[in-house]
């Protein structure tokens, strides 16, 4: 996780400062929730819900290779500018298939 949290904060996003991503789904679970939740309760989630998911999805088409936390990272700065052109956020499933997308195109490939 230290990794992960290091490659985050060397990212210029809004979700690149350490621990932003769990914080960010801390608020929105404690407002869906209409209940405070621990951060560990909210990273345990953030985990189960988004990192892992997301991974597995980005193995699956990918297959082995990258660092796991790399492609993640990759994918959130993909999420960045991706809501920067549609001028609100993307959500991260519709970044991930573009970012796949844009991986598996001809052209990413030369």
């Amino acid at each position: 996780m230290a990794r992960l949290q290091k490659r985050l904060a060397t990212r210029g996003t809004a979700d690149a400062q350490p621990g932003a991503p769990i914080q960010q789904l801390l608020h929105q679970l404690s407002a869906q929730l209409n209940r405070s939740l621990s951060l560990r309760v909210a990273a345990h989630r953030w985990l189960d819900q988004l990192y892992r998911p997301t991974v597995q999805r980005l193995r699956e088409a990918l297959g082995p290779g990258d660092d796991d936390s790399e492609l993640y990272c990759q994918v959130l700065e993909h999420k960045w500018y991706a809501s920067e052109r549609a001028r609100k956020d993307v959500g991260l499933k519709a970044a991930l298939e573009e970012y796949l997308q844009t991986r598996q195109s001809p052209q990413a490939s030369g």
